[in-house]
């Protein structure tokens, strides 16, 4: 339920352990909605309620201004987990309104599979409205179009 998941993230969010982002230390807002890893298959949960988007465009609009990248990214399909990289549309979307830039990564922990869904993914951010994305180089962080 949503309920569940809401507790999970705030459980997570406030564990001892848990190193909390600022600012000055982050680049890429990644792994956004990785509570969603697995309901391709199983749905635990309601993505499409408003209590969901609710809860993720609130935790962007903190965001905004302070962390200038999100990650689209494609290793739950490299590990055949999902079919569709994450986030979502709707809240890849989101963050083009809000003017995040995207940067695409694979997070495939497997050398052999480095590129895996990279189309998938610029077509994703195409149907998103995005025109570019961004890759670093040893000049920082590069738009390349789509």
């Amino acid at each position: 339920t949503n309920a569940r998941v809401k507790v999970w993230c705030l459980t997570a969010w406030r564990h001892p352990n848990v190193s909390r982002p600022t600012p000055d230390t982050v680049d890429i807002i990644a792994h956004f909605d990785l509570v969603t890893k697995f309901s391709e298959r199983i749905e635990w949960f309601d993505t499409g309620s408003g209590e969901y988007k609710k809860a993720a465009t609130d935790a962007m609009d903190a965001l905004v201004g302070k962390v200038p990248f999100f990650e689209v990214n494609t290793g739950a399909m490299a590990r055949g987990y999902r079919t569709s990289p994450y986030p979502s549309e709707f809240l890849t979307q989101e963050f083009r309104k809000r003017g995040f830039k995207a940067v695409i990564t694979t997070d495939c922990h497997n050398k052999d599979l480095l590129s895996f869904g990279y189309e998938c993914a610029k077509e994703h951010l195409c149907k998103c409205g995005y025109k570019e994305h961004y890759v670093l180089t040893n000049e920082g962080f590069q738009p390349v179009l789509l």
